[in-house]
């Protein structure tokens, strides 16, 4: 039995995605990586796979995201954890959906690209 006035969250009157965005976010991280070392060992990649799967991955964080995000003033049980998990989820799907959308529209001139790193890093680069 809890202590008057501790913390004690009913988890069935609560909506969390926290799984879900850790799946996804963690598989996000590691294509991402999987997709620098393509890029680093010069090995030719197919730009619509790529952009696929950041496509699908950052759908998921940005719908569970922004549901978490727009709902925290609403959770009846510890309204921080939607602020924890879903603003940096929000966000990183975005990001990823912004590289799906790159990838997909550019992918014929990277698949022809001599270049293949310095045009992704040139894409990739902000210039104030």
């Amino acid at each position: 039995m809890a202590a008057p006035g501790s913390l004690v969250i009913d988890w069935t009157q609560m909506t969390t995605y926290n799984t879900i965005m850790s799946v996804a976010a963690g598989a996000a991280l590691l294509s991402l990586v999987s997709l620098g070392r393509h890029l680093q060992a010069r090995r030719p990649i197919v730009p619509e796979a790529w952009a696929l799967n950041f496509g699908v991955l950052g759908t998921l964080l940005t719908l569970t995201g922004a549901h978490m995000t727009l709902t925290w003033p609403f959770a009846k049980y510890f309204p921080f954890d939607n602020i924890i998990f879903g603003e940096p989820s929000l966000a990183f799907g975005v990001l990823l959906l912004g590289s799906a959308f790159y990838l997909w529209r550019r992918a014929e001139v990277l698949r022809s690209s001599r270049d293949l790193i310095g045009e992704v890093s040139a894409a990739a680069r902000c210039s104030f």
